[in-house]
């Protein structure tokens, strides 16, 4: 009866202790399967200005775009598109050409991790600014041919805003005139009376 409770518990133990090597194996297999976090570009539009500065009648200056890789894996070589909205035009032609003179596909080199590369473009035909708001687009990858690890982050606008200038004129400043001043004239004096003498009788006319 002693023997058969030892052979009892050693069972117990030996099934307990098979558990928990089971358990740790299991848990250790989890842990190597695991997903692990593939390496990926991230391509941005990091900035997108016109330089010169944008002013009123003259000539669109040259776009400069800054492109980064913000992955954790280099990116292969790829386009960018530019576009331009325009709307308030006093002449609708006058928004078209803009947004015409502003359409291009740009290519960008490939990029390693965080490489930062910046391109120019320049309209191939001379447009001037006109009156209008404008939106500056440009997407990097638009075709979509890089996986990347955000895909939300290609695209980035800026907006310009063109408002009429006062018109400037021509004609000579008017010279100032200095008034006239009259200068006060002074009152005339009074002319003094002066009483005319009385002539006193003599002696002769006296006697009779």
């Amino acid at each position: 009866m002693k023997g058969f409770k030892l052979a009892v518990l050693g069972s117990i133990f030996l099934g307990l202790g098979l558990l928990v090597v089971n358990l740790g194996f299991a848990k250790e297999v989890r842990k190597d399967l695991a997903p692990v976090e593939a390496a990926s570009p991230d391509l941005l539009v990091h900035s997108a200005v016109i330089n010169p500065t944008p002013v009123l009648g003259e000539d669109i200056g040259k776009v400069v775009i800054a492109v980064v890789n913000r992955g954790n894996a280099d990116a292969a070589a790829s386009e960018l598109r530019l576009n331009c909205m325009a709307e308030g035009c006093v002449q609708p032609m006058d928004c078209n050409n803009i947004s015409q003179a502003l359409n291009a596909v740009i290519p960008i080199k490939s990029l390693k991790v965080q490489e930062m590369t910046t391109v120019e473009w320049v309209p191939p035909m001379p447009v001037k600014w006109v009156q209008g708001e404008f939106t500056i687009v440009t997407v990097v990858d638009y075709t979509n041919d890089i996986s990347e690890s955000d895909e939300a982050n290609n695209i980035r606008k800026e907006s310009i805003s063109m408002t009429s200038l006062k018109p400037i004129s021509t004609a000579p400043p008017a010279q100032a005139v200095a008034p006239q001043v009259t200068a006060p004239v002074a009152p005339e004096a009074p002319v003094p009376v002066v009483p005319a003498p009385v002539s006193k009788p003599t002696k002769a006319s006296t006697k009779k």
